[in-house]
């Protein structure tokens, strides 16, 4: 509870109008996502800035380009890559100290991102490490929508980072199908050379099968 601020937190909605997709994640999954944490609008973060509240940690869990183009002041980047690999967790305890050894008051963990399904995502594995907060329901797009219209909205295309990711994603692919084709030439390559005469072939009907769903999950491809 906050002992210097008169925020109800419980009336926060458990999503809003802006919250729709993200990441290619469908709008009912994020909606079963935000259940699963604390929520607080854009209105009731706003109103803590506004007083100062000296015992919020605000995390920005977005990647470092998002956080460059526009971020809310005194918000502290985490990347969620780096809450997921546990780096980002040890960092957000040692910042949990810091304040708690600054402040009486303890400290309340506030989680944004650019639609509000990072942050959500980073809080569930943030609570199975021991630490509770909120999520920023709508994220920066909504506070550039309801309170500050100054504050850039932006894409995912204009996320430097997911150009990177995209690239790699595509060059691994390109080195799936390249290998996926070595393995099926080297395969009918070894049919062939099997066949004793080619008189035989008259008499034989070679067919094989050569799978590739346990690698892909596409369907079978046949060789005959």
């Amino acid at each position: 509870m906050l002992m210097h601020s008169q925020v109800n937190l419980s009336n926060s909605t458990p999503w809003g109008q802006s919250l729709t997709k993200i990441s290619e994640l469908p709008v009912v999954g994020n909606r079963v996502l935000q259940l699963r944490v604390n929520q607080m609008s854009v209105q009731q973060l706003k109103q803590l800035i506004d007083e100062k509240a000296s015992n919020i940690l605000l995390i920005d869990v977005r990647y470092k380009s998002e956080y460059e183009m526009t971020h809310l002041p005194g918000a502290v980047l985490v990347p969620l890559p780096e809450i997921k690999s546990g780096k980002g967790i040890a960092k957000i305890k040692q910042l949990l100290k810091e304040k708690r050894q600054a402040d009486s008051q303890e400290p309340i963990v506030i989680v944004i991102c650019k639609a509000g399904v990072r942050s959500a995502k980073a809080l569930v594995q943030l609570k199975e490490a021991g630490i509770t907060g909120f999520n920023v329901t709508g994220g920066i797009h909504a506070w550039s929508q309801e309170i500050d219209s100054s504050v850039p909205q932006y894409s995912i295309k204009d996320i430097r980072e997911f150009d990177s990711f995209l690239a790699h994603q595509r060059s691994l692919k390109q080195r799936w199908l390249t290998g996926s084709g070595l393995a099926v030439a080297s395969f009918a390559a070894a049919a062939v050379f099997t066949v004793p005469h080619s008189s035989e072939l008259k008499e034989a009907h070679i067919q094989s099968t050569f799978s590739l769903e346990h690698i892909s999950g596409l369907a079978p491809l046949s060789v005959k």
